[in-house]
């Protein structure tokens, strides 16, 4: 087999191709027209960029006089004691809580009419002007800091991803063609679900994902990751560790107030299982793309497992932009999305309103380099990703399959998903997070088929290697931050902390 460059670069060229730093079509000019955005927070940059500047006036359309708004505040070592925000105002640097009683989550008190009915009670009395001698009023800027501000509700059973979800994702970031066209085809197939949360490794990894990084993270916790994960690159699928290339993902999480079976589900309406929704909150949803990258190869190499079928898309072309789903590929998703404490929730946990329908909300994404490209500069909070996460059909960028749709998924009977226990359910507490709009780094290549053909013969690493080639500098790296906003909900800021060893 010839491995010198020369035929190293005819063959996988087209695969190392340089992906743009910022994907400008992918971003909603609404968004950054209409002005939910703080005043001055976004300013033009070299080479086309626009940067942005972070801090507490991001909290500024946080609302919790119009909504039951929640937060946890961490006490001693990592407990967390939960509270209903009742003033978030960012120009006075105040925040202004009211502790729940001992042992009381926000599901609690949303998901119990009397609860609820209280804690309405305690939003109108302090619109009144009364001040209960148990407020908490603190800093909003040193709270965040000083990462007092964690995660808002006890940590969730099972955190779900859903893939494919954005339409911008699929044009700029999978490189879908005709997109118009082809959403019924989209729509019609099963919603690909995976398990983000609590970590989950394939058939033969769970060793490898027993490194103590995984977990749930506040709003301004580090990321941290390990530098290098188990892929499947050697003979016959034998581990190899390479370089962990981690991406970015903004998303709004729905959560769930109560258990919900597939018993349930199979005969509820929309409006039944929307009325399980507690509230909405803001999740980072990072990823190692390393394992999606050696499971993409593995199914252009495999026909597709039968237990696919109902995920299967009627369109061939798009089938084959976004893979085949699989038992295997779900595996291969959840290891990437859990491999480290990838998972952040936050700040802030909104009541859903009356109707149970998702509000529409704005996103933002921007991310600095320590060692940034060429005509960038480091420390800089660089935009990536901007949309809106709505499931009203006008809009430009609405989720491809709404809530109801995605937990019938979930609950399916042959559901892929490996839940720990054996046993589908959605449980009170658990998070969906419903998709990531267009501007990740990881871009999807178009394979010719020539280069198609010399999969079979060339190894799975140089594949791997290849396919990251020129971008691999464009993925996070140790030191990098991330900033993450939606409408109403607060925003997250993480640094990146590469370790070689769990804590």
């Amino acid at each position: 087999m010839r491995t010198d460059p020369f035929y190293y670069g005819l063959l996988f060229g087209p695969l190392a191709c340089s992906a743009p730093m910022l994907k400008r079509e992918a971003l909603a000019e609404i968004v950054l027209a209409r002005g939910p955005l703080p005043a001055g927070s976004l300013q033009s940059a070299a080479r086309g960029e626009m940067s942005l500047s972070a801090g507490p006036a991001w909290m500024g359309d946080v609302a919790p006089e119009r909504q039951p708004t929640f937060a946890g505040l961490r006490t001693t070592g990592a407990e967390i004691e939960f509270a209903l925000v009742l003033e978030c105002d960012p120009d006075a640097d105040r925040l202004v809580m009211r502790p729940l009683p001992s042992g009381e989550s926000p599901l609690d008190a949303l998901a119990d009419p009397d609860r609820r009915a209280r804690i309405r009670s305690w939003m109108a009395t302090h619109a009144a002007g009364e001040r209960p001698g148990d407020l908490l009023e603190l800093s909003l800027a040193n709270a965040i800091a000083t990462k007092r501000l964690g995660p808002p509700l006890p940590e969730p059973r099972h955190i779900f991803g859903v893939t494919a979800n954005f339409p911008s994702h699929l044009v700029h970031d999978l490189r879908v063609d005709a997109l118009h066209m082809r959403l019924d085809a989209l729509r019609a197939a099963r919603p690909r679900v995976f398990l983000k949360h609590p970590a989950t490794a394939p058939a033969g990894y769970e060793n490898a994902a027993q490194h103590g990084f995984a977990g749930l993270s506040g709003p301004y916790d580090g990321i941290q990751y390990p530098a290098t994960i188990p892929v499947p690159l050697g003979a016959e699928g034998a581990p190899v560790p390479v370089e962990l290339r981690l991406d970015y993902e903004v998303e709004v999480g729905a959560v769930f107030a109560r258990e919900l079976t597939p018993e349930f589900v199979r005969t509820a309406s929309d409006t039944e299982i929307r009325a399980a929704i507690a509230g909405y909150v803001l999740a980072s949803d990072a990823k190692a793309r390393n394992p999606q990258v050696a499971d993409r190869l593995r199914s252009l190499r495999e026909e597709p497992d039968a237990n696919g079928e109902p995920y299967r898309v009627a369109d061939e072309e798009l089938e084959e932009r976004l893979g085949h789903w699989s038992t295997e590929t779900c595996a291969w998703w959840s290891y990437a999305a859990s491999f480290g404490n990838f998972a952040a929730l936050g700040p802030f946990l909104i009541a859903a309103p009356e109707d149970g329908l998702l509000p529409g909300r704005a996103m933002v994404l921007a991310r600095s380099y320590v060692a940034p490209p060429k005509g960038l500069e480091p420390g800089v909070l660089y935009l990536r990703q901007c949309s809106e996460t709505t499931e009203c059909a006008d809009a430009r960028d609405a989720l491809v399959w709404d809530v109801p749709t995605i937990v019938r998924s979930i609950l399916a009977e042959g559901s892929v998903i490996p839940f720990p226990d054996g046993k589908p359910r959605i449980a009170a507490g658990d998070v969906i997070c419903l998709g990531t709009p267009g501007g990740t780094v990881i871009t999807a290549p178009r394979i010719p088929r020539v280069v198609r053909w010399a999969l079979f013969w060339w190894d799975d690493e140089h594949w791997h290697d290849a396919f990251f080639g020129k971008n691999a500098h464009l993925y996070l790296h140790d030191g990098d931050v991330v900033f993450q906003w939606a409408e109403g909900l607060g925003y997250q800021s993480h640094r990146l902390e590469r370790a070689t060893s769990p804590n």
